[in-house]
């Protein structure tokens, strides 16, 4: 007899951030008890959440970890900045008294966001000129489309070897298969996206 499929939870902002979508997350994570929470990204303004009446602000580990039931996956399209990465790490270890690298599961295509890719996007000054939240995103990005020197996979740099690098494709798939409750955490505003902030053309006749 085969597994009871769950619909797959999704939380995205429809409009430019500061939706509470971590705060939804979190109570998502606990009340439908969430076994994979996603994220994927980069490190964009961060969604909070409160754990035992204390918020925490995250920009790269989903908020799910306010489960202790949940795994978390940051998945094949993130860019990780490992400083940050580690921030949280010690943060939800503080908070929990647990070692949350025990679940949590980084896809071995995730690209490393560096701070490199912080100072191109200041210079270029994206966040006046775009809306870019400045932080390096869109230059980790474009690094990555064109194959410039300064794209690397986290998985091949120095600080996978602290983490568990996974398939993240493959486990998913599995869980979901497996009738297990899986949740995507959008990373931010849809209209801060790329194409949400271009301007409509002239309808094609």
């Amino acid at each position: 007899m085969k597994n009871k499929i769950k619909p797959i939870l999704i939380v995205e902002g429809a409009q430019f951030g500061s939706e509470s979508k971590g705060i939804i997350v979190a109570h998502l994570c606990i009340e439908r008890k969430v076994n994979f929470a996603v994220r994927t990204g980069s490190i964009n303004a961060g969604h909070t959440c409160f754990y035992e009446g204390k918020p925490y602000k995250l920009q790269q580990i989903p908020v799910g970890w306010v489960n202790p039931e949940t795994m978390l996956v940051i998945g094949a399209g993130a860019y990780i900045h490992p400083e940050t990465l580690a921030r949280e790490v010690a943060l939800i270890d503080a908070a929990t008294g647990e070692n949350v690298r025990e679940r949590l599961f980084i896809d071995q295509r995730a690209a490393l966001h560096l701070d490199i890719h912080h100072q191109k996007e200041q210079e270029a000054k994206l966040h006046e000129r775009m809306g870019s939240t400045g932080e390096g995103v869109a230059a980790a990005i474009a690094d990555k489309m064109e194959r410039r020197a300064d794209y690397q996979l986290f998985s091949q740099s120095v600080w996978a070897k602290d983490y568990q690098i996974v398939d993240t494709v493959k486990m998913l798939n599995d869980a979901y298969d497996s009738g297990q409750q899986i949740l995507l955490e959008g990373t931010q505003g849809t209209m801060l996206d790329f194409h949400g902030v271009v301007a409509p053309g002239p309808a094609v006749k």
